[in-house]
């Protein structure tokens, strides 16, 4: 099967041997017109949990495109200058992030922190400090932080494996491309230096490894594999996992998690919400249906599940 690059998780950085998304479902046709200001319903539900919100607010930005790279660290950015939230496009990971700020958040001001909190380490806005890693950065930050909680294990009772990556930040920084600096109007000369400056902030890290529990497709699509489905909580983060993937020759580094989306309940069916660049918009495809056509593939192994909120 040909794999597509999914460049979403490691901040535009195109990766090989990515997600492809066929076509399951019709594709859901690209909007025009701009979604309904998200942060105007925000005190209309409280006490409502997340992860009952989730479908309601990811369904409010199906059709708007997918976008390379379309958040950065705003106007003060050292390295870049993209907004710090926007909600006229996404990639896979900002989707995840500004759907769940959303979730969890009563009010602009707490949405705002929500959402820093979420991509950040500890709210810091630097590219340093940004949650880049899945499963090195992303899950530990933000379970330590309360905004989710693994519940894999859970989901599956006896039959999950553990992925394992040595992550190393260090060669990652050292391969971003001149790409990575978002300064309007800047000189080639300064983008330049700045790069040179972007790969010495590597020096910093040193390779650590990365572990995450994850569900076999092999259990999901065998004896019992429905009731795993039906396990899952909707509203959950799905984390596909390829465990130990080498891209070393492309970024630097092995990784375990390639994509994020949502795991939503419509109807009965459990769907996949998602920002895709195989259908470039934000798109929902049956879970079930997204997750079979990977049965068989060399690098993609299972789904990683986070529920959202205590």
């Amino acid at each position: 099967m040909k794999e597509t690059p999914d460049r979403a998780i490691l901040g535009g950085v195109k990766l090989p041997l990515a997600l492809l998304i066929v076509s399951l479902l019709s594709a859901v046709p690209a909007r025009a017109d701009a979604p309904p200001d998200p942060l105007a319903d925000l005190g209309t539900q409280v006490g409502v949990p997340a992860g009952d919100r989730i479908l309601g607010i990811g369904e409010k930005f199906l059709g708007l495109p997918y976008l390379v790279n379309p958040f950065g660290e705003g106007a003060d950015g050292k390295y870049d200058r993209a907004p710090l939230s926007r909600f006229d496009g996404f990639d896979c990971t900002t989707f995840v992030e500004t759907v769940s700020a959303l979730a969890l958040s009563d009010s602009k001001g707490a949405f705002r922190d929500t959402l820093d909190h979420i991509r950040y380490k500890d709210g810091d806005v630097e590219f340093t400090s940004r949650n880049h890693f899945t499963d090195l950065d992303w899950i530990p930050n933000n379970e330590r932080a309360g905004f989710f909680r693994d519940v894999t294990e859970s989901v599956a009772p006896g039959k999950t494996l553990v992925a394992s990556a040595l992550i190393d930040k260090r060669a990652w920084y050292e391969k971003l491309p001149a790409s990575r600096i978002q300064i309007p109007g800047i000189s080639d000369a300064d983008k330049q230096k700045l790069l040179e400056e972007l790969h010495g902030e590597g020096l910093r890290f040193t390779p650590q490894e990365a572990t995450v529990p994850y569900i076999p497709l092999t259990a999901l699509f065998g004896p019992g594999g429905a009731q795993l489905f039906d396990a899952i909580p909707s509203g959950a983060v799905i984390n596909v996992v390829r465990p130990n993937w080498d891209l070393v020759k492309a970024i630097g580094t092995h990784l375990n998690i390639s994509h994020q989306g949502f795991a939503v309940r419509k109807n009965g069916v459990l769907y996949f919400l998602e920002a895709s660049e195989v259908y470039h918009k934000v798109s929902m495809v049956p879970l079930a249906d997204y997750l079979r056509q990977y049965v068989d593939s060399p690098t993609i192994k299972g789904i990683n599940v986070l529920h959202i909120g205590p």
